[in-house]
């Protein structure tokens, strides 16, 4: 696992920014939940959690509690998780808790099958259904105020990029919180996620699976949306919203993945 050198850069910048000295590193954690002790802890006084989450253990005994931000953390060209992970592994700093589990089963006798519409996601519908008619009532309206009466355009305008923004809130929500939502398949020998407004599904054999977790990340107006996460075999990082899958079934769902030998683990709130 070497880095590119501009790869290893942002890594060590990231660090320097968060006040973490890599040769003082005594072990890390990630994809794990971070709940800071006063006496242990700094720079962050606050609970992390969600995606992106490392937790720094230092040779001095203080505890650094660090998180990327942005849902999709594995797109784009921005700071990737994995290089963070790839860079610690590297320059031999333990991965704390990252544990191999006992694999009890090579494959899965029944096909298991995570896929419903919850009240979330049916209240998100509505939802965005009447910003998106709200958002046009008002666009219309504006357009007749600027072009009927053009000594208040300025006012119209105004309203008309109110409007504007409603129907962008309301598309988001439909597409990022209905749409963009996987549902989950344990077959015999792969994990499979797939949107249902897509024919192509995202499958991982088994034995390409090193650590999977379970947690969630802001959406909008202080609701969360439901992720899994996930290193292969590579320590790549991968990350995709399943609100299709119910909460209560995940304790369930790791429990399988635990027998396939995969170090899984629950971290939702």
């Amino acid at each position: 696992m070497v880095l590119e050198e501009e790869k290893e850069r942002k890594v060590e910048c990231w660090l320097k920014r968060k006040h973490v000295n890599v040769e003082e590193i005594a072990g890390f954690t990630f994809m794990q939940y971070y709940k800071p002790r006063p006496s242990k802890c700094k720079p962050y006084w606050r609970c992390l959690d969600g995606l992106g989450v490392f937790i720094f253990t230092l040779k001095s005994g203080f505890v650094r509690g660090a998180q990327l931000q942005g849902m999709w953390l594995n797109r784009g060209s921005r700071l990737n998780p994995a290089w963070i992970v790839q860079y610690l592994l590297a320059r031999q700093i333990p991965f704390t808790n990252y544990e191999t589990s006992l694999k009890q089963v090579d494959s899965l006798a029944v096909v298991h099958v995570y896929n419903e519409f919850p009240k979330c996601m049916r209240s998100r519908r509505r939802w965005g259904i009447f910003e998106l008619l709200f958002g046009a009532f008002v666009f219309f309206w504006s357009c007749l105020v600027i072009f009927g009466t053009p000594h208040v355009w300025l006012a119209g305008l105004l309203v008309l990029l109110i409007g504007i923004g409603h129907v962008g809130l309301s598309l988001f929500t439909l597409y990022q919180g209905i749409s963009c939502q996987y549902a989950l398949t344990l077959e015999p020998r792969e994990m499979v996620l797939q949107r249902p407004d897509e024919d192509e599904t995202v499958k991982f054999a088994y034995s390409d699976l090193r650590k999977v977790n379970f947690t969630s990340a802001p959406f909008v107006s202080h609701e969360f949306i439901s992720f899994i996460e996930f290193l292969d075999t590579d320590f790549a990082y991968h990350c995709y919203p399943i609100e299709r899958v119910p909460v209560e079934k995940f304790d369930e769902i790791v429990s399988i993945l635990r027998q396939l030998g995969i170090d899984a683990t629950n971290s939702f709130k």
